[in-house]
């Protein structure tokens, strides 16, 4: 065989060594890498198994139940729970600023309301004086407070007469008073209250416009019976969690 032959036949088989021994270490660095991959996956797998079984146990071992409740907006759902809270969990001692401000706003817009059946109607006010009262209080314009409840935003008034920055629910019922106290007590809005003349005045309107000289009072905070009383719209679905005799409740509502 000549010699040039022998020397290429010799780089082939070289070469040819060569090759398997690198796709040789390909594989096992591939085999190395999918090992590591499977153990990694394997050990977030076993995690994962680990916390659903953790789960289980701890929902196994708390005793629950849920409570739904569907009706129309203003059925009394809140006013429901509310009434559980008080007797069942410690009550709303938490929440009693929140709702100085929700009582506030559904005094000013119960007297709203009949301000404004007063004026369609032909009943007269047995004061004409009052009149400018009234004017005062129809004057007042719809505008957004930052308090929320239940996901919900919380509508205020302003009057025309304040200035420019949104007064606080406190402020503005404050300069509210004096007229809705003197046009409660006017025979003529108590008459176009009994005569259900007023649109869309809430069922609670009369208990906070009897106490108006109470809610009026500088360190007014309202009692159980008046967060009782407070209405805000609920819109949508709300969960609340309480617990009662060591069985944890969750109380569901929906409006509709």
């Amino acid at each position: 065989m000549d010699s040039s032959v022998a020397q290429d036949s010799k780089y082939i088989h070289l070469n040819d060594d060569q090759d398997r021994t690198n796709t040789t270490d390909k594989s096992r660095s591939r085999n190395k890498m999918n090992l590591a991959e499977e153990r990694e996956a394997k050990r977030n797998s076993d995690a994962i198994d680990k916390q659903l079984i953790a789960e289980k146990i701890a929902r196994e071992k708390e005793k629950s139940a849920k409570l739904l409740l569907l009706g129309a907006a203003e059925s009394g759902k809140t006013t429901v729970l509310k009434q559980i809270r008080i007797i069942h969990s410690g009550g709303l001692a938490n929440e009693r600023k929140r709702y100085q401000r929700i009582v506030y706003l559904n005094t000013i817009n119960a007297m709203k309301a009949l301000c404004a059946a007063l004026i369609s109607s032909d009943i007269p006010l047995t004061i004409p004086d009052y009149r400018e009262h009234v004017e005062f209080i129809t004057a007042m314009a719809n505008t957004t407070d930052p308090t929320y409840m239940n996901g919900q935003s919380i509508t205020t008034l302003l009057t025309k007469r304040a200035s420019t920055d949104t007064p606080t629910a406190s402020t503005l019922f404050q300069q509210a008073a004096p007229a809705i106290k003197a046009l409660w007590g006017d025979a003529a809005i108590k008459e176009v209250y009994a005569k259900g003349l007023a649109k869309d005045i809430q069922d609670s309107a009369k208990y906070f416009l009897d106490n108006i000289d109470r809610i009026s009072e500088d360190d007014y905070e309202p009692t159980d019976i008046d967060i009782l009383q407070a209405r805000v719209k609920t819109i949508g679905v709300t969960e609340h969690k309480f617990e009662i005799d060591s069985v944890v409740y969750r109380y569901i509502t929906r409006v509709g």
